[in-house]
């Protein structure tokens, strides 16, 4: 990759195999405050790429070769970067890969609030109501006083209610 030095000069940018593992953590973090300057900037597209790099540089790989304490930060790091490649991937209408994103999260963190709830969002908008039923639902047990998954059971309650009326019109309203 090409970056711009502080004289404008343009340079690559390190292979992540030549980076050592706390360099590889602070690649992660770099990329993952481009990412949010491309999502305040609603260029979610950048942000995307930017957020996936920081995963990639994040990778579990570098585990073995961490003390306790960086491996928390490397999976705190890990966690918000597929978070906010979730949301990025939400704002541009691709589901599957802001749900794969948010299954990674939950894979090591079951009860993650902003993965089970961005993940009922994806559920939704896919039409797959009682996955997103569930998300929500293990939103609010942990987070009982969570609007926003409130108003997402809302939501999931209102689309089946929609679909039952349009299979009663479609199909004559008779019993199925």
């Amino acid at each position: 990759a090409r970056c711009t030095g502080p004289r404008g000069r343009i340079h690559r940018r390190q292979s992540l195999s030549d980076l050592k593992p706390r360099q590889r953590i602070e690649r992660a973090a770099d990329m993952k405050a481009r990412g949010n300057r491309a999502f305040a900037s609603r260029d979610f597209a950048k942000a995307t790429r930017r957020y996936g790099g920081g995963i990639d540089a994040a990778a579990k790989d570098l585990e073995p070769d961490l003390d306790e304490e960086a491996i928390k930060e490397r999976r705190a790091l890990a966690s918000a970067l597929y978070l906010n490649r979730a949301a990025a991937r939400l704002e541009l209408k691709e589901f599957k890969g802001a749900l794969s994103d948010c299954d990674e999260v939950l894979e090591g963190e079951p009860l993650h609030i902003k993965a089970l709830y961005r993940r009922g969002r994806c559920c939704l908008e896919m039409d797959d109501w009682p996955a997103a039923k569930k998300a929500f639902a293990s939103v609010l047990e942990v987070d009982a006083t969570n609007k926003d998954a409130r108003r997402g059971l809302e939501r999931v309650r209102g689309a089946g209610r929609g679909q039952k009326a349009w299979d009663r019109a479609r199909c004559g309203g008779g019993a199925g």
